[in-house]
């Protein structure tokens, strides 16, 4: 077994050879392997190709060094995959019924995880993935990049410079039937162009597709707005913008927003990335107008920071109705409706959740529901417990430094004061605090009128709707419906691998952004299903489930002296089985290899 280097018209082409003699006793020589312009150094091409000829033998042997082990290995998994063979290789090939195998050879090796990487194949074949790409202009190679890309962000999410050696770990070669070892990261990088560049009309026709497998009505829609942040300066991307509202409270850097659209149940209509520093209300226009096309006049659910009376207004002249939630403080003028909860009514089918209680109140051109629960008050008081303990700590701390007389000046004391004010703004404005001059004295007493004011109202808070028809809980339910917008998020920042940003420039963050929504649509798809089954299982639980269920090599030695490399999926347990059948997943009749020398 040795290389070559093939002259073309072109690039030259490195060939893996094998000398061998035919029936005749003819010698001969064949190709095992045409590698392209593989960056192979001549100088490992003899102990490469000695070691791969010892590996597939099984033969003992030490490699020169860590970097011969590592390309004898790749060449070793290409070798397996690929449709020649050293004597035969076909997928459709078969052992023999019986032959005698020397046990004390038999092993295996290169194990990839499978189960879950079926379970992501069988959500992309059901939403058509294959067939939209295609349709939009994307060749057969490109369907399969960006399949690995979106896959990743379910499977491990890392950057598209570690994409490469990320599919070597998994069993999609197999899957795919494709050698996968020699693949670069700038093809990922091309594919997330590519896909930016159809965003508009692949996630209108994913939407088309989910609503017509999953009998969607979809007159509500759910909108929300979120961001991430960048490390470094993204001095690239001009969308990169320094902001006070960082969820992440990553002030310190840069950062992006995005805003989604779903349906009740979660699915992703449409998303948008916009600068760092825009305010969220602007943004809902731009994100609905074009729901207003359809027939049906749709309701549009958002949270209180775009629930302002420009963006009401607009979304009534724009055609849409609307469900949002009054700003918390504004809760205090409603506190006589909130001291008496006796005149509210108790929400129905909720025996095994904590207890909510709703009350209509109708205005002019809106309809109010007051609500009142009780696992909202209850986690309010922590919030404030907590946060008034941590205020009295730096009060005394600061009482501390003034008698010590590490802080004299009173225009340096009055900052410390501020800043308190600004780092505890839920409970700091509950206290008075007091400076006086001679001699140099610091002070605070709670202003008990305005506590007790705040708390007779915890637990509350206030839907409007300009639909004064609808029924105060319909109106609570489809309000709290808005938390799939929020769990949406939280999967694409964890386990869907949005953050960190690794790229620099706008078109490249913003093709990361849509990849981890596709992602999510693949997520969607999954645990819609299981649902659907009763299973309530999380993704990261499915995946822990089903990624020992693997493909393995399985070598053994005959006792006619053939060494026998057996690619192939193995049995899943009763439990893998169960999630299977659950999602409808063939595991019998996987694609296996076979590589004899």
């Amino acid at each position: 077994m040795y290389f070559r280097l093939k002259k073309t018209k072109s690039t030259p082409v490195l060939q893996l050879v094998e000398s061998f003699r035919n029936s005749e006793g003819q010698p001969r020589q064949r190709i095992l392997l045409s590698l392209g312009d593989l960056d192979l150094p001549a100088s490992l091409w003899h102990p490469v190709a000695q070691g791969l000829e010892n590996y597939l033998q099984g033969t003992p042997a030490l490699f020169e060094s860590a970097v011969v082990q590592e390309w004898v290995g790749r060449l070793f998994r290409e070798i397996t995959q690929s449709p020649k063979s050293l004597e035969s290789n076909k997928l459709d090939h078969e052992l023999p019924a019986k032959m005698h195998v020397l046990t004390d050879t038999l092993t295996h090796t290169h194990s990839t995880s499978l189960g879950p990487e079926l379970v992501v194949r069988q959500a992309w074949n059901h939403l058509q993935f294959d067939e939209h790409l295609t349709t939009l202009g994307f060749s057969p190679t490109q369907c399969r990049d960006a399949a690995l890309s979106i896959f990743n962000r379910l499977l491990d999410p890392c950057s598209d410079h570690a994409l490469p050696s990320w599919v070597r770990t998994s069993s999609l070669s197999d899957l795919f039937q494709q050698p996968l070892d020699r693949l670069g990261d700038d093809r990922f990088y091309r594919i997330s162009d590519s896909l930016l560049a159809i965003k508009q009309a692949l996630e209108d026709r994913l939407a088309s597709t989910e609503k017509s497998l999953f009998q969607l009505e979809r007159r509500i829609f759910l909108y929300d707005l979120s961001n991430t942040y960048f490390e470094g300066v993204c001095a690239g991307n001009p969308e990169a913008k320094r902001s006070g509202n960082s969820k992440e409270k990553r002030h310190d850097c840069p950062q992006i927003a995005f805003g989604m659209v779903l349906d009740p149940q979660g699915f992703v209509i449409k998303h948008q990335v916009f600068p760092g520093n825009d305010p969220e209300g602007p943004t809902l226009l731009e994100m609905v107008k074009s729901l207003a096309e359809g027939a049906e006049r749709p309701l549009v659910v958002i949270d209180s920071g775009m629930a302002d009376k420009e963006n009401l207004d607009n979304l009534l002249q724009a055609g849409c109705d609307y469900i949002t939630v009054k700003k918390r403080p504004t809760r205090l003028a409603y506190k006589e409706e909130f001291a008496s909860l006796d005149s509210f009514v108790k929400l129905q089918n909720r025996e095994s959740k904590p207890e909510v209680l709703i009350k209509v109140l109708d205005e002019a051109d809106e309809r109010l529901v007051c609500c009142w629960s009780k696992a909202r008050a209850e986690k309010e008081q922590g919030i404030v417990s907590k946060a008034e303990a941590r205020l009295l700590k730096d009060l005394e701390k600061l009482k501390t430094r003034i008698l010590k007389g590490r802080l004299k000046d009173p225009v340096k004391i009055h900052l410390q004061m501020g800043r308190l004010q600004e780092r505890h703004p839920r409970v700091a404005k509950y206290y008075e605090m007091t400076l006086t001059n001679t001699p140099l004295d610091f002070s605070w007493q709670c202003n008990e009128s305005k506590y007790q004011q705040a708390s007779e109202v915890v637990g509350g808070y206030l839907l409007r709707t300009n639909l004064k028809e609808m029924n105060a809980e319909e109106i609570w339910n489809i309000y709290i419906s808005l938390t799939r917008v929020e769990a949406g998020f939280k999967a694409l920042k964890s386990h869907l691998g949005l953050r960190p940003i690794y790229h620099q420039t706008k078109d490249r963050c913003q093709g990361h952004i849509f990849i981890t929504v596709l992602a999510y649509h693949l997520l969607l798809w999954i645990e819609h299903n299981l649902r659907k089954q009763g299973d309530y299982r999380s993704w990261p639980t499915i995946q822990r489930l089903l990624k020992t269920h693997c493909y393995a090599t399985i070598q053994f030695q005959t006792s006619d002296g053939k060494r026998v490399h057996l690619r192939k999926a193995g049995e899943p347990d009763t439990e893998q089985k169960k999630v299977y059948a659950m999602l409808n997943i063939p595991y019998s009749g996987l694609p296996k290899s076979i590589t004899v020398a």
